[in-house]
């Protein structure tokens, strides 16, 4: 039997996800999503629920109209844009994240942009933190993290960051 015909390239739920388990290269869930493990390479969730453990490389949050609760998040990349639903998660690890109408309890990161209507509890471990918006809140940050740059780069100057680097 050929090993690659059992990998899973893509699994896309697109009236919502309760399982246990779902282990892709590429998944992407729209709707109610209920589930203990999310693996895949790129990991899109569009709705609201609740999810044990998320891993992957890019993983993309927008909760619409439900909020979404996310125990554990350990992705390359994170984006998490709430809706009129924010995202809770309780640990997130992550080598960049982007986070809006998101709230955090423990944020592990080298570089993190929080944007409006976000907040963190405990920041373990961040080099990079960039602020957009004064809608911002940090709660608590462990003393032995003295290396953490902190930047404020209001929404409006994001467009000539990208020409500058572009």
């Amino acid at each position: 039997m050929n090993k690659d015909a059992s990998v899973c390239e893509a699994s896309y739920y697109l009236n919502g996800f309760r399982d246990h388990v779902v282990s892709c290269g590429e998944v992407m869930i729209k709707g109610f999503v209920d589930a203990e493990l999310i693996i895949g390479r790129d990991v899109i969730i569009l709705g609201g629920g609740k999810i044990t453990l998320l891993a992957g490389e890019n993983c993309f949050l927008m909760p619409v109209k439900n909020p979404l609760f996310v125990e554990n998040a350990h992705c390359v990349n994170l984006v998490s844009i709430g809706g009129r639903g924010h995202t809770w998660i309780s640990e997130l690890n992550a080598r960049k994240t982007y986070l809006f109408k998101t709230h955090v309890h423990v944020l592990n990161t080298v570089e993190a942009w929080l944007s409006r209507l976000t907040s963190v509890r405990t920041v373990a471990k961040a080099l990079k933190i960039v602020f957009t918006s004064p809608h911002v809140y940090i709660e608590k940050l462990i003393p032995q993290e003295v290396n953490t740059v902190y930047t404020y780069r209001p929404y409006q100057d994001l467009s000539s960051v990208e020409e500058k680097e572009g």
